[in-house]
């Protein structure tokens, strides 16, 4: 039986690497226990002028986390294809996709979306209008957030 709040299909051996990245201290500590095969950032991504992002922690008390730009952070990784990007931006998704849309391959795009929200419906516009079809919705209701996966069309 599937677990909730699983996803319903595996990304292992798919031959990806990854890079997850998190800005709350706590959360972030319990992404490093779980030993992903991936690199990991504790920051925020920085979608406007805001170069670092408060967090009251119950461990480490009150901290300061980086806010980077996406495109900073893939250039230093020497990207140009992505493939996944989860985002749960709480608002910025917009902003981040904007930036990064034109100059980085991305394969699957994953959104959280919150019931009702103008700036979700104007991702999907975004995303459907580059090229990318709405595959599926995983839908968390008694939070009222879908994640919905978005597929880049292939190039014939």
């Amino acid at each position: 039986m599937e677990r909730p709040g699983r996803c319903p299909f595996s990304l292992r051996g798919l031959g990806w690497d990854g890079l997850l990245i998190e800005p709350h201290p706590g959360h972030y500590r319990q992404l490093r226990h779980r030993h992903r095969k991936a690199s990991t950032l504790r920051a925020c991504i920085r979608s406007n002028s805001s170069a670092s992002k408060a967090f009251v922690d119950e461990i480490e008390g009150h901290m300061i986390t980086p806010c980077l730009w996406m495109e900073s952070i893939l250039e230093a990784m020497g990207k140009k294809t992505v493939d996944l990007l989860r985002l749960d931006a709480k608002d910025q998704e917009m902003n981040i996709l904007q930036a990064i849309h034109s100059n980085y391959s991305i394969n699957v795009i994953t959104v959280e979306f919150v019931e009702g929200s103008d700036s979700d419906m104007n991702v999907m516009k975004f995303l459907m209008n580059h090229g990318y079809h709405a595959n599926h919705q995983f839908v968390n209701h008694p939070l009222h957030r879908n994640d919905m996966v978005f597929t880049k069309e292939k190039q014939v």
